[in-house]
């Protein structure tokens, strides 16, 4: 099939990736004018490695990323240790989870499309689409081509999905900043401190770097201007005693510093309109307690060029609503279960067994998901 996909972040490159090397002509489409992603780390769990492995890539992840073999660790405001919580990987052989850079991942995702034939275009976008039973007609700035189905992974704020579907993104009251620091020799693995009303993680990425993520409800989403992130972060999360303290304080004009306001997108089934298709945060986009978000796209990508592998035209708006329908259910357990965690962040205290028992239920509900 001729495709093209809306959207060069982690879902659209996976979804290139993995549609290329099904043998179709993969056409990627991207409004910013290079490869360019937020944020300045991503926890990969072991659903996520999953994906990679079937898209070829894992081992170029593991060796450019921290492999973890699943154990997190939980401070107090004071950073005392609370307790462990143990992940144990749901497929044998994989690690539990892996830290990296996103800009690292998504490279290593655009560079595996673009060596199995898909063609990318930056500072592009989509003008104009017309839809028929078969086909969809795209204007792609002064071009016009044809093309029997297209992927939109634009993003929580897809204009596609807003336009045809009529559903927007909404604000889910949680702000979430991320921070980029040298790794100390100590931090080798999962990191999750508490206080009243906020949380934050530190995740090792590579053997120099680590990443701090830091979350607390904004009820009001305040308009935050990117001159003040370093003085707003070390505010918002002033809270914290000991070293993690230490690290909150640090922060300065040279740290990388981002912040989000986090929207969710809340869709039912089924996630196409004829042969336009939305995938990743475009679909459901999730907040990032079950560090979960990084993970459902690239799954979608591979289970949709599954679903639609040797699939003809006639056939094909039944195939894409199979493939709602079967990642719906994880999807939709995610967005639940990870809203959930950020309200119960109001209460700083962790209950260490309790929150064994909901993660292994949780991943065995994602391993079975995985069959």
């Amino acid at each position: 099939m001729k495709i093209l996909v809306q959207g060069a972040g982690l879902a659209g490159c996976a979804v290139a990736s993995a549609l290329a090397q099904r043998g179709h002509s993969v056409t990627v489409i991207e409004r910013q004018k290079e490869l360019f992603t937020s944020g300045a780390g991503i926890l990969l769990y072991s659903n996520a490695l999953v994906a990679l492995d079937r898209l070829g890539v894992l081992s170029h992840v593991l060796e450019r990323g921290f492999p973890m073999q699943g154990r997190t660790e939980f401070l107090d405001q004071n950073s005392s240790h609370v307790g462990y919580v143990n992940y144990t990987p749901i497929v044998e052989g994989y690690p539990a989870y892996v830290g990296i850079a996103r800009n690292v991942l998504l490279k290593t995702l655009h560079d595996s499309a673009t060596s199995h034939g898909a063609s990318f275009f930056f500072g592009t976008d989509l003008s104009h689409m017309f839809l028929d039973s078969e086909t969809a007609l795209c204007a792609v700035e002064e071009m016009t081509e044809t093309y029997d189905l297209v992927v939109s992974a634009e993003g929580v704020n897809s204009r596609l999905r807003q336009t045809l579907l009529g559903v927007a993104s909404k604000f889910s009251g949680f702000g979430l900043w991320h921070s980029l620091h040298d790794r100390p020799s100590h931090v080798v693995e999962k990191i999750t401190a508490s206080a009243p009303g906020v949380r934050l993680g530190v995740i090792p990425i590579s053997d120099q770097k680590m990443y701090v993520w830091a979350s607390r409800e904004e009820p009001e989403n305040p308009w935050i201007q990117r001159s003040l992130w370093h003085e707003q972060m070390r505010s918002r999360f002033s809270a914290f005693g000991g070293w993690i303290g230490d690290l909150v304080a640090s922060i300065d004009e040279k740290t990388y510093i981002h912040y989000t306001a986090v929207n969710e997108v809340h869709m039912s089934t089924p996630w196409n309109y004829g042969q336009l298709v939305f995938i990743g945060d475009a679909a459901h986009a999730t907040t990032p307690f079950m560090a979960q978000g990084g993970a459902q796209a690239l799954t979608d990508a591979v289970c949709l060029a599954d679903t639609i592998h040797g699939v003809d035209g006639k056939e094909l708006s039944v195939a894409l609503e199979a493939f709602a329908t079967k990642r719906f259910p994880i999807t939709n357990l995610v967005q639940n279960k990870s809203f959930a965690i950020g309200k119960s962040y109001n209460n700083p205290e962790v209950n260490i067994e309790r929150t064994q028992i909901e993660l292994d239920s949780f991943y065995s509900t994602v391993q079975q998901s995985l069959a």
